[in-house]
């Protein structure tokens, strides 16, 4: 019986095509550029919650902290046990691994990061692409509240995005973004649009689409 013939290909021989750096398509730069953004506008609400926080959990180091050394001096061991964990409680609750100065630290420096992705990824669009980003104020059943202006994030000094994540165009509940295809008309069905948070409140109210999509329209 002959023997069938087997060939075999070395580890390293792969094929040109697989070894080069693969591009990123602009389907999935627009989508991960609206991602960067929502994650952007989250540390925005994060460092605006803690910093509210913070002054009142210091208040409560004071206090606690105060009372847990007059327990110390007067040897009062129920007062130091009250006043120790609940000292404990404040501290860990402000400096801890999820505290309100931990979690304000770490969202500044996510949004310096987002920042520099966000740059990044604008830089490789493709030219027709010029997302426009701008602020959702509130939605009620008779339509939506959007800020007057909306930017061209392409053109406009990604310096000018405050350290605390907010946009020339503050204020504003929700950052949003929207741009047209290459039709020149805005589908906010695009993935890159659709799954924002302003859009789903909106359509909490009963908005229909057609009056969002003519809401945003004059911003492209």
């Amino acid at each position: 019986m002959a023997r069938r013939s087997r060939s075999y290909r070395l580890p390293g021989a792969q094929g040109s095509t697989a070894a080069a750096p693969q591009r990123t398509s602009p389907q999935r730069l627009i989508e991960d550029l609206s991602h960067d953004l929502k994650l952007l506008d989250i540390k925005r609400v994060v460092i605006r919650q803690t910093s509210g926080r913070i002054p009142f959990l210091y208040v409560g180091l004071g206090v606690f902290g105060l009372m847990l050394a007059l327990s110390v001096l007067g040897i009062s061991i129920l007062g130091m046990f009250l006043f120790g964990s609940l000292f404990s409680g404040v501290l860990a609750s402000t400096f801890g691994p999820v505290g309100a100065v931990t979690e304000r630290k770490k969202a500044y420096e996510a949004i310096a990061q987002l920042k520099n992705n966000i740059g990044e990824k604008l830089y490789n669009l493709p030219p027709d692409i010029h997302p426009k980003v701008f602020g959702f104020r509130g939605a009620s059943k008779s339509g939506v509240s959007l800020t007057e202006t909306a930017i061209d994030l392409k053109s406009m000094n990604l310096d000018t995005i405050t350290p605390k994540g907010d946009f020339p165009f503050a204020p504003y509940k929700l950052l949003s973004m929207v741009f047209a295809g290459s039709d020149g008309l805005v589908n906010l069905d695009h993935p890159a649009m659709k799954a924002q948070y302003w859009l789903g409140e909106a359509r909490l109210k009963g908005i229909k689409k057609e009056q969002l999509t003519a809401a945003v329209s004059g911003f492209v």
